[in-house]
């Protein structure tokens, strides 16, 4: 391939009068066409990129939250004793944590969880004790007399939600998904 010097003097030498300009580059056009396309597809990519952003933390909270339901379930059945797992928000937080039922946790016993998840206080059904949700777990791994759901939704809105199910007495623990048509109940999370 010849070079710029190396074209300029072999047309010289066929005495060519003419200059010719060699340049290289993007012409106005073709660059306008690049930042209009990718201005589109932007426009289309973005908006589920942040709804799957979104999902993804949810999806962690939630199995974070079902992590801790079964820790103290299998630590009430360990430990022969009455177990407790709490959870709350804190400056705009959702912990948890999983501790003996006849005291309140330690600041340490606190996990915090993904930061943009919360809790649904419409949807969830566990049992309060001011602003913290409580579910128990007897000897035997039990629910305490207690069923219930701890919904989480993501702080920017949206339909989505992810919610962990305690749904019988034995303690059943389920996760679930936001669905179509709400229960009898009227929540969506079931």
């Amino acid at each position: 391939m010849l070079n710029n010097f190396q074209v300029a003097r072999h047309l010289k030498s066929k005495n060519i009068s003419s200059v010719i300009r060699l340049s290289s580059g993007f012409t106005l056009t073709e660059v306008l066409a690049v930042v209009s396309i990718l201005t589109i597809m932007g426009a289309f990519t973005v908006p589920h990129w942040f709804s799957y952003l979104h999902t993804y933390t949810l999806n962690t909270a939630q199995d974070q939250a079902f992590q801790l339901i079964r820790q103290t379930q299998n630590d009430a059945k360990r430990l022969h004793t009455l177990q407790q797992v709490s959870f709350r928000e804190l400056n705009g937080r959702v912990q948890g944590a999983t501790h003996p039922a006849n005291r309140v946790p330690t600041t340490s016993e606190w996990q915090n969880f993904p930061e943009g998840a919360h809790i649904d206080i419409h949807e969830t059904t566990f049992a309060t004790n001011g602003d913290t949700y409580k579910l128990q777990f007897d000897q035997e791994g039990n629910a305490n007399g207690q069923l219930g759901r701890l919904v989480l939704v993501h702080q920017a809105g949206g339909q989505t939600r992810r919610c962990v199910v305690v749904s019988t007495l034995i303690g059943l623990v389920r996760k679930a998904s936001n669905r179509a048509t709400p229960d009898q109940s009227g929540r969506t999370c079931y």
